[in-house]
């Protein structure tokens, strides 16, 4: 460090203005999953949801959210 004007120093020169770096990669909306999965095993996905509604196992979005509210104790 130096002593300037009764001031340390580390020398180390500041830029006057900075800036941001533009972004290496943007992001991408829409087809991702379509690029992690084939189209046969979203297929697959589909037909099993499909027989798990016809069976009656599934619940509405509705009523997980207020069955996760009440676990959690926010209800």
């Amino acid at each position: 460090m130096k002593k300037k004007d009764g001031i340390y120093s580390s020398g180390i020169e500041q830029e006057e203005s900075s800036h941001v770096n533009d972004p290496v990669m943007a992001y991408q909306a829409g087809n991702e999953i379509t690029d992690i999965l084939s189209r046969d095993t979203l297929s697959d996905i589909a037909e099993y949801t499909v027989s798990e509604h016809r069976a009656g196992r599934c619940i509405p979005h509705s009523q997980l959210v207020n069955s996760i509210m009440t676990e959690k104790g926010w209800i």
